[in-house]
């Protein structure tokens, strides 16, 4: 797989899914290629990132959908961009 990586939001599921299809279809080369990702450790879940972040941070073990994660990470990027902007025009500390 060279240097690719894979990220999936329910890793499990959608490996399972794909590696399903590519053997009914039989792409022998492409089904390969995957499992090589998986044993290069490859393959990324963000829903299991988001779980762990998230029970490390406040014992909330729920799994989230994509778009759930994706709001709450957004929100978070946008937060710490604007803590670091008060940072950088001196605003830190009432300043």
């Amino acid at each position: 797989p060279g240097g690719a990586q894979l990220i999936f939001h329910n890793a499990a599921f959608d490996f399972a899914v794909i590696d399903q299809h590519l053997h009914q279809t039989g792409a022998a080369d492409a089904r390969s290629w995957l499992w090589s990702a998986a044993d290069m450790h490859r393959i990324h879940d963000t829903m299991l990132l988001h779980a762990l972040v998230t029970l490390a941070q406040s014992d909330d073990d729920r799994m989230v959908t994509l778009a759930d994660a994706a709001q709450r990470w957004r929100r978070s990027r946008d937060r710490d961009a604007e803590v670091s902007g008060h940072r950088a025009n001196g605003r830190e500390n009432g300043r």
